[in-house]
């Protein structure tokens, strides 16, 4: 068993078997499943809870892959501006949702965090992270769907 990157079977193995079973019956979701729903923004700020714990940039990355629903932040952003109500939370609105969650916390823990900011240099110059997500990086500071609150 692993949570947030430790590995937990030694402190567990000392339990009592009911205390075990307690523990092992506690299922978190995934933090990196980026199934679009309702519980998206939950995963989110819990791939945060694993880079506060570990430091480890995967988090980082995959909260910055997020950047890549621009369309679905821009259809979004249209459906306001129009006064139109969505009448269910479809795929789409939460992506445009999530986008804008998810560059405005890159926006503001990297200018106060020295190793977001390091980890999101990397993924600027990586030739691993898709061109459309570099592009959202390097306009990080000066988008407004990132920084007007």
């Amino acid at each position: 068993m692993s949570e947030a990157g430790y590995t937990t079977g030694p402190l567990v193995s000392v339990l009592k078997e009911d205390e075990r079973t307690v523990i092992s019956s506690a299922h978190l979701p995934d933090p990196f499943d980026m199934k679009p729903d309702r519980t998206l923004p939950n995963r989110m700020d819990m791939l945060w809870s694993v880079f506060f714990a570990t430091g480890r940039s995967e988090p980082v990355r995959a909260i910055a892959s997020m950047l890549a629903w621009r369309a679905d932040y821009d259809k979004f952003a249209e459906m306001q501006k129009t006064g139109q109500k969505p009448t269910e939370l479809t795929e789409s609105i939460m992506r445009g949702v999530v986008y804008t969650a998810a560059g405005w916390s890159l926006y503001s823990l990297s200018r106060n965090d020295g190793l977001v900011a390091d980890y999101l240099d990397a993924l600027k110059s990586s030739p691993d992270t898709p061109a459309n997500v570099k592009l959202e990086l390097a306009n990080l500071y000066t988008n407004p769907a990132f920084t007007k609150r």
